[in-house]
């Protein structure tokens, strides 16, 4: 069992090494602040354009009425909220998965 998982350790060395995110030992490492810190002008430049897209939608309600074609590019700026929040999700599930987490933490 041991081989299995100095071999599984590796492979994630191997991927983490690929995405440029680091090795395991330095992602332990580094502070929940800084992950945080690395990540957050990204979740407020998304926060900025969906703000922006809420304005522009309501300058443009009339329009919307009237040509109901456009509502139909709506969904792409709703999905930038969706990164936001998969961004998140990725960095908790990755935590828990090697173990950077635990419930009574």
């Amino acid at each position: 069992r041991a081989k299995e998982l100095r071999k599984e350790l590796e492979e994630i060395e191997t991927i983490l090494g690929v995405s440029a995110t680091g090795s395991l030992d330095e992602y332990f490492a580094t502070s929940t602040f800084k992950l945080l810190k690395d990540r957050l002008p990204w979740l407020i430049l998304l926060l900025l354009i969906q703000s922006s897209a809420a304005l522009v939608m309501s300058e443009f309600e009339s329009l919307l009425d009237r040509h109901i074609i456009i509502a139909f590019f709506l969904p792409m700026l709703v999905g930038t909220g969706g990164n936001a929040g998969n961004q998140l999700g990725v960095m908790v599930t990755r935590a828990l998965s090697l173990g950077g987490v635990t419930p009574d933490a």
